[in-house]
């Protein structure tokens, strides 16, 4: 469509892309048709002494070994009319002469004579360029009666002009007068046939561009469904208030974690945190408050523990804390440490005379046949610390313990 278009650059483009696909696929019709027509392109565009010529050769040469490999005769007189063409370009009549004495061989042997109307023109040139006019003409009138027959009318247009000018250069004025008023007829019917090209091409481009529109829609759509989709899938694993794992993760988590501690046979600490007299600071400061001081808690906890450990909301003002893998020593002194700057933060920033302190109470829950049994050990050990004075860590025997004067 391009090249009737006499949009030679872009048809070029399009066969080379047409012979790489061809190449790839590994189909060898394919691959006959694409290098039939690029070469055929090429030579279209080549003038005298091209460099292009050596592209066309080794073009036609690896369409003929090609089609002779794969018994593809049906392609090979296409490919002898192009080479055939390249040579008579080039000014090698005996070659060229050769290349269409194969051609009629191959045509005569097959039904297919669609390559007949380019030979034609090719041939028309070849006997005119050796002095014999009278097998130039007999080749055009073949050539214009295949190509109406194929109905390829804009090929028999130009073989009527070429005849026309023929006629013209012997002194056959009314020959040549008739076949250029064919070629005027011709040129005209085809007009049409461009002109719905050209609409056929533009109703593509449009469809093309539409169809591309609606692809990176849907794309976008599809991205940002995803995005939604795991912001809901992190929403419902999340506590709103303080942005830790809620219960419904440290529920699926800690059944992992346990597990695969089990099978490691490694430590898996397991914390019980709780607000000491965190009624007080909402009956006193307001529950607002309140929310602020969970929050900030939630802060603090996750500063103090490692990246992979998991901090979770356990309900209320209790806060859960697992640190798999780390010795029970470590995990201990992770826990006071949390203590301490709980106990030191400026509470008094959110609420005047404000201060906030914690119990934890923890184990190591890895002997424990299961989460459940753990965390009990973990709360009898928060209740034990809450009964003792509150603001302490305690663990199992000898427990852990720190007391401050501050209750």
């Amino acid at each position: 469509m391009h090249c009737d278009l006499g949009r030679a650059a872009a048809s070029e483009a399009f066969h080379r892309a047409a012979l790489d696909a061809g190449r790839e696929s590994g189909g060898h019709d394919l691959q006959l048709v694409a290098l039939t027509n690029l070469a055929g392109r090429l030579l279209d565009s080549a003038g005298p002494d091209d460099l292009r010529y050596a592209e066309i050769d080794a073009l036609v040469a690896e369409a003929d070994a090609l089609a002779l490999a794969h018994a593809q005769e049906m392609t090979l007189p296409h490919i002898l009319v192009t080479q055939g063409a390249a040579l008579l370009a080039r000014g090698r009549l005996d070659e060229a002469q050769a290349a269409f004495t194969r051609w009629r061989a191959v045509l005569d042997a097959y039904p297919d004579k669609s390559s007949l109307p380019h030979a034609a023109a090719v041939l028309a040139r070849l006997h005119c360029a050796r002095g014999d006019v009278a097998s130039a003409r007999l080749a055009l009138a073949e050539g214009i009666g295949m190509a109406l027959q194929l109905g390829a009318r804009t090929r028999a247009a130009a073989l009527h002009l070429q005849a026309s000018r023929l006629e013209e250069e012997l002194g056959c004025f009314a020959p040549a007068l008739e076949h250029h008023k064919q070629f005027h007829a011709l040129r005209e019917a085809s007009a049409v046939d461009t002109a719905q090209r050209r609409a056929a091409m533009l109703a593509v481009r449009i469809e093309t561009a539409r169809a591309l529109h609606e692809a990176a829609a849907q794309r976008q759509r599809a991205t940002e469904l995803a995005a939604r989709n795991d912001q809901l899938a992190e929403a419902a694993y999340i506590d709103p208030l303080t942005g830790l794992a809620n219960r419904r993760r440290l529920d699926e988590q800690l059944t992992l974690l346990h597990a695969a501690a089990r099978a490691a046979g490694t430590p898996l600490v397991l914390a019980l945190l709780d607000v000491d007299h965190f009624k007080q600071v909402n009956d006193r400061c307001s529950h607002a408050v309140g929310d602020r001081v969970l929050a900030t808690l939630a802060r603090l906890i996750a500063q103090q523990v490692r990246a992979g450990d998991l901090c979770a909301r356990y309900g209320g003002e209790e806060f859960v804390i697992a640190l798999p893998a780390l010795p029970v020593d470590t995990a201990a002194q992770v826990l006071e440490r949390l203590r301490l700057r709980v106990a030191t933060e400026p509470w008094s920033a959110l609420h005047p005379g404000l201060k906030v302190t914690v119990s934890v109470g923890w184990a190591d829950i890895t002997p424990a046949p299961c989460t459940g049994q753990g965390l009990a050990q973990a709360d009898e050990r928060l209740y034990a610390a809450k009964a003792a004075g509150r603001n302490r860590v305690v663990g199992p025997e000898p427990a852990v313990s720190v007391a401050m004067a501050a209750r």
